[in-house]
């Protein structure tokens, strides 16, 4: 084999290298998502979603005009999401796992505080390849 053939195909092994393990680390990562919406199944936007994850800090965020909310690049562990805004009765989805390159989805359904009827948080889905 010619010397500028093997150094091309050294790099080009690099290359692939490289690219491969970027793809192996972004697997690693999951992602938690979801839904905030009123009793009648309207969006709620600009709620604060709070996810807890034994150990670290705490992150938070609003959710969009569409309700929807998103935590990205997360390791892998137990986690807890929790929204307790004025007004409504607070809703939590405790203890789940994350597994390596899954999303798990959950919905949020807000109460009114004064009603008879509990704010709850279910499993949208199971856990599916982040994409």
């Amino acid at each position: 084999m010619g010397k500028g053939r093997l150094y091309h195909l050294s790099v080009a092994t690099v290359a692939a290298l490289l690219c491969g393990g970027g793809f192996a680390i972004a697997q690693s990562n999951g992602e938690i998502a979801g839904r905030v919406l009123d009793a009648q199944g309207q969006p709620l936007q600009g709620i604060e979603i709070k996810l807890h994850h034994p150990g670290k800090q705490g992150q938070s965020q609003a959710s969009g005009a569409d309700g929807n909310f998103r935590f990205q690049k997360l390791g892998l562990g137990t986690y807890s999401v929790t929204a307790a805004p004025e007004g409504y009765a607070p809703a939590s989805c405790a203890g789940f796992r994350l597994l390596p390159g899954t999303t798990k989805q959950f919905e949020i359904r807000l109460s009114p505080a004064e009603g008879a009827q509990a704010s709850s948080c279910t499993d949208a889905a199971a856990a599916q390849p982040s994409s």
